[in-house]
This record gives structure tokens, sequence and C-alpha cells, in this order.
């Protein structure tokens, strides 16, 4: 789905409910896995154990309770991923919870069309954080180019710079 957003074309990603391997390399269980235990999905996601329950708390996940353990629902495993990628790309949980419905999974029509504002408004933010760094990336390459310049113009004689007169970079 593209959007057109000032003559520029934009896609739009919905969050997918498929978990993500964790960033130090670890896999997803495989598919057949009906029950994951706070610590598999700890590891699985990189999160911490204290996270999960965090979220479980907070209603996001409700895992099944043997005596101590906890045992999560490919649904609930589901649900994890769908809030570490909203978080990842910078939505609140409210604003997730919104996204993925509610405690029992509910979505209507306003839900939705909110979820579609929500990520129009995130896309414009990290735009203009994407236009903010590319200006501090040019002005960095810039004052890199002026030492650069200011450094070939120095005298290194005996591996110390002798100056003649202090050349100043303009415009730090």
């Amino acid at each position: 789905m593209s959007d057109r957003q000032g003559g520029e074309m934009t896609n739009i990603v919905w969050i997918e409910n498929q978990p993500q391997p964790a960033a130090h390399g670890g896999g997803p269980h495989p598919t057949d896995q009906t029950e994951f235990t706070i610590g598999e999905l700890a590891r699985e996601f990189g999160v911490t154990l204290r996270a999960l329950r965090f979220y479980e708390n907070k209603g996001f996940i409700a895992p099944r309770r043997e005596k101590n353990m906890r045992f999560y629902s490919q649904k609930d495993r589901a649900r994890i991923a769908t809030i570490l990628s909203g978080k990842k790309l910078g939505f609140t949980l409210a604003e997730i919870r919104t996204m993925i419905g509610g405690k029992d999974d509910t979505r209507n029509v306003e839900s939705l069309r909110l979820s579609k504002e929500k990520c129009l408004e995130q896309i414009r933010m990290l735009e203009k954080q994407q236009l903010s760094i590319k200006d501090a990336l040019a002005e960095l390459w810039r004052i890199h180019a002026d030492l650069s310049a200011e450094i070939v113009g120095v005298d290194w004689r005996d591996g110390v710079a002798n100056v003649d007169q202090p050349q100043h970079v303009s415009r730090l």
C-alpha cells in the first residue's frame, strides 16, 4: 500500500504479527511448538523476563500458569513480536494496543483508521528525523573537509606540527 505525500511515494508497511529473530542471532522457534516458557521467549526476542512480565501485567499477553511456571501460546508470541516491532517503529504502548486490538483482540473500523493515521504520523516524524540526520552528516563532512585542508597546510617535520601562523576553521 502506498500514499502520496508532497508528490513523493511513501510506502506504508503494517506491523506484522510474525516474530523476528533476536538481534543476537537466535532464530524463532519451530512453528509446530505450541507453548513457550518465559525464558525461551526472552532469548528469542532479546528482551528481559521483566519486560515480558510487564507486558503480561498490562494485559498484552496472557500466559497459562501452572504452579510457578508461565506458558505462552503462539498468540502470545505473535503479540510480543508485534509489540516489539511497534516499539522499534516508535509507537507508544497505548498506540500499539489500539493497533493490535484490546485484550480480546477486537479491531473495529475506528481502530483501523486510528492505526492508519498513527502510521502516517510516525512516517512524517521519522522522515523529519532523517532530514535532520542528513543535515548533521553534511555539516560534519564539511567540518571534516575543513580540518583535513588545515592539516595539509601544516608542516609536519619531525612528527611535530609547525605552524607559522595559527589557522582556524572558520565555521565551527
